[in-house]
């Protein structure tokens, strides 16, 4: 391209509207590529020692391939310092090599003026004199060098289209080899001046010819031709101190990479190395340069695995790439690196031949390692979901069965009154068990959101236990396996909350049958310990079985969700693999401890539970009219059951309407609020997920009215959570019960409310 006027019309845009590079900033990030950088000037490196007359053009070609851009070149400013001429373009623009740009109004000069980088988008509309150049640039990254403080030129990489962005990951990169144009361009000046010299030794030796004929015509020309002589001497000497500069140009580009790097001779003594092998490996430059590779940090780098590279493996291949050696330092513990090694063709036993770099990947192997070991934790927790999802689905079925079956006895109505009663006891069980294995799955779920709070006060211990033992009678009973209890006669006092208490050890007594034979045995038993002290601080409770046992690589693993001790058909009773998990989270979060212990294979196990005891209150605790057997008197209300479920309404009406309650029914929250009005219901139980008005809503608009402000409405909700308690007594709710209802408790409820 030839050179531009330098004329500027007054109408040309001004410099910021073709410039973009507060944009970089702003552009997505790249984590720095240290890798590729060290590479790229490691082979310019090479470059520079094989070829230094062409390494600018191995410059351009570099910054083409690592920033994967359509042209990239190096200006440099000429000698009268009026312009800017283009000795090297790669890419698309390589037809401009030796064209040019005016100084004082073109992009590298801003760059330059500015002594900044610069990021400009089609700067044709302000630099007009490149509208005729094809392609157009799309966008130009300019970044400039220098030597010895002075600005000599620029480096740039240009996108033809939008399909390349550059980013600050690009600038930085582009800024880092800009400290080796300014040594290439030193190479470069060198060679000239090099050359420069050469000439003049050959004008000298020239001469010399010359006035060695000369002497034979004229011997007063003698001391001229000397003094001549000598001259050529000197400019000889000159150009080998030129080569010399060159060899220390090549170890100062090793000196400013940022990756541990060494430069050794043939001997493999070390010539230069980069500051980060310095602060890496802890060393200094004095007890370096100069030296034997292996005597380094007395002997420890007398690496086996270091030597088979340097003396066997990279004479034979001239190069090698990510050797790994791992090898334990004194000063700097156990490090993994990958080794890069380079034969570099020079001359001299202190020239450079080996160029060596040492990354240090112990940080990024140790994070492989632990994501492996992660993504097997993940997949083994992956595995015992599908097998928990599939046992789910089996231990819903398990109640379905004789739910399904004992629906059949009613609906023929030949069954005598024993069969229906039976029937009857069948479904109430299964219901149970479906009720407790749900429970257990959302008490799983709100412990590990942190939902669950417990209600403590203090607790006798033993009726808990003896209850427990009692709930899972008929277990024991139908599996023909006995129940030893063996409790302290006197009262063991706990803070704690009794219903997750019974929860604890109900679960722990329905895993010890699960987990037993058809006639084993199972022993409960409740002491104090006082762990060597004279008063006791904790009691201990422990459920023992003479069942299958756990093998001993599960003990580990025994409390983790859905993991279960045997998976074998035989035992796909086994239940979910939740309910260790909740007994452990309920214990600690009494502030106590559980653990798993295994008699043997065949032999049964032994859980161990230990909480801490505080003193018996000053007052018993009131015992509720209901704790002592008694039924509340049966007071008939007006109801109105709301539920968008038609049988689970329509079931409750007709269970009401047994017991002698007025019941009506509504499906939606719109219907709730028009049946209420003219039925005016004494009480309300109300779903919450409802359609066109939900629950919450439904009971807001109930009691704006004056004739529903005395209602009492009660929470009837498959939602139990504490954030839905307070929920529902924010919308206006008196009560809030759980579905499926505790009847019982229904009915505890309308006896209690005023009339």
């Amino acid at each position: 391209m030839n050179s531009a006027p330098s004329g500027v019309a007054p109408t040309l845009p001004a410099l910021e509207s073709v410039l973009c590079t507060e944009e970089l900033n702003r552009r997505p990030s790249r984590p720095p590529d240290y890798e590729r950088e060290s590479r790229a000037l490691g082979s310019l490196a090479q470059a520079l020692a094989d070829s230094p007359r062409t390494i600018l053009q191995a410059l351009a070609d570099t910054i083409l391939e690592v920033f994967r851009a359509d042209s990239a070149g190096i200006s440099l400013v000429t000698e009268d310092g009026e312009g800017f001429h283009w000795p090297a373009i790669a890419g698309v623009w390589k037809p401009h090599i030796g064209g040019g740009t005016p100084r004082d109004f073109s992009p590298c000069g801003d760059v330059l003026d500015r002594d900044c980088p610069l990021l400009f988008r089609h700067f044709e509309r302000r630099y007009t004199y490149f509208l005729p150049v094809t392609p157009p640039v799309e966008e130009c990254l300019l970044v400039p060098f220098y030597v010895e403080g002075k600005a000599v030129g620029t480096i740039w990489a240009i996108a033809h289209d939008d399909r390349r962005k550059f980013d600050s990951e690009d600038l930085r990169m582009l800024v880092s080899l800009g400290t080796f144009a300014s040594t290439a361009y030193q190479a470069v000046e060198q060679l000239h001046a090099f050359r420069e010299q050469t000439h003049k030794r050959q004008e000298a030796q020239q001469a010399m010819r010359e006035m060695n004929q000369a002497l034979l015509v004229s011997s007063v020309r003698q001391h001229e031709l000397t003094e001549q002589a000598q001259k050529a001497e000197a400019a000889l000497w000159d150009s080998t101190e030129l080569l010399r500069q060159n060899l220390a140009y090549t170890e100062s580009i090793v000196a400013t990479v940022r990756e541990p790097l060494l430069v050794l001779d043939k001997n493999l003594r070390v010539l230069t190395a980069s500051r980060s092998f310095y602060e890496t490996y802890r060393a200094a430059p004095e007890e370096t340069i100069g030296r034997l590779l292996y005597d380094l940090g007395n002997g420890q780098w007398n690496i086996p695995e270091l030597r088979r590279l340097l003396e066997e493996i990279l004479p034979q291949a001239i190069k090698v790439e990510e050797f790994e050696v791992e090898h334990e330092f004194e000063h700097i513990g156990k490090k993994t690196m990958l080794l890069n090694g380079r034969r570099l063709v020079q001359e001299g036993d202190r020239a450079p031949s080996i160029l060596l770099a040492l990354e240090d990947v112990t940080e990024r192997k140790r994070q492989a390692n632990q994501l492996r070991q992660y993504a097997a934790e993940l997949s083994a927790t992956d595995h015992r979901k599908d097998e928990f999802l599939a046992m789910l689905a089996h231990e819903l079925r398990n109640p379905l069965a004789p739910l399904h079956n004992a629906v059949l006895v009613l609906k023929t109505g030949a069954a005598d009154p024993e069969a229906i009663a039976r029937a009857r006891d069948m479904m109430e069980r299964q219901i149970q068990n479906m009720t407790r294995l749900i429970d257990d799955l959302l008490d799983v779920s709100r412990i590990n959101q942190g939902k669950v709070q417990l209600r403590k006060e203090p607790v006798e211990l033993v009726p808990v236990l003896t209850g427990a033992a009692e709930s899972a009678e008929h277990q024991f009973r139908d599996s023909e396996q006995e129940l030893a209890v063996s409790l302290p006669s006197e009262p063991i006092y706990l803070e704690a909350d009794p219903t997750r208490l019974a929860q604890i050890f109900g679960n722990l007594l329905n895993n010890a049958s699960k987990y037993n034979n058809r006639g084993g045995h199972v022993w409960l038993t409740a002491e104090l310990a006082s762990e060597g002290r004279q008063s006791p601080e904790e009691a201990v409770i422990r459920v023992r079985d003479d069942g299958i046992g756990v093998a001993p690589d599960q003990l580990p693993h025994i409390f983790d969700l859905f993991t279960q001790v045997d998976h074998s058909l035989e035992r796909s009773q086994g239940g979910l693999g939740i309910g260790l998990t909740l007994v452990k989270n309920l214990v600690e979060m009494h502030g106590g401890t559980v653990v798993a212990q295994s008699v043997g294979l065949g032999r049964g196990s032994e859980f161990v539970v230990r909480l801490p005891v505080v003193a018996a209150p000053s007052r018993p605790r009131p015992t509720r009219e209901a704790d002592n057997g008694k039924k509340p008197a049966l007071v008939k209300r007006r109801i109105l059951v709301v539920d968008d479920n038609l049988d689970s309404a329509e079931s409750l009406a007709m269970l009401l309407g047994i017991t002698g309650h007025e019941v009506q029914t509504a499906h939606d929250g719109e219907a709730a609020v028009a049946a209420a009005e003219t039925f005016r219901p004494e009480v309300v139980l109300l779903d919450i997920g409802l359609p066109k008005l939900n629950g919450y809503e439904a009971a807001h608009q109930i009691r704006q009215q004056p004739w529903g402000r005395k209602m009492a409405l009660v929470a009837l909700t498959g939602w139990g959570q504490e954030e839905d308690r307070r929920k529902s007594k924010q919308a206006g709710f008196d009560n809030h019960l759980v579905k499926p209802v505790d009847y019982a408790a229904l009915v505890q409820l309308l006896a209690e409310l005023r009339p």
